[in-house]
């Protein structure tokens, strides 16, 4: 059912997502709990099974970091 805010209550406020914090090596990835991102119009919140990351999303510039690289996902 959706709440006055526009979602629904069966979303959690918390998700895990893979962190890269400085450019490295996957083992530089951390899992994490952070906040489900509220969306703006136009915007969706897709649940993800599945995700690959790529060698270049590892070596992100330290101003776009941290983030949460994968671009290939399987929902």
């Amino acid at each position: 059912m959706a709440t006055e805010a526009g979602y629904d209550d069966s979303i959690p406020g918390t998700m895990r997502s893979v962190r890269l914090h400085a450019p490295g090596t996957q083992q530089d990835l951390t899992v994490e709990e952070v906040d489900t991102p509220h969306l703006g119009t136009g915007e969706v919140l897709v649940r993800v099974h599945a995700a690959a990351i790529t060698p270049g999303e590892l070596e992100w510039p330290v101003d776009r970091l941290p983030a949460t690289p994968s671009y290939e996902l399987l929902r």
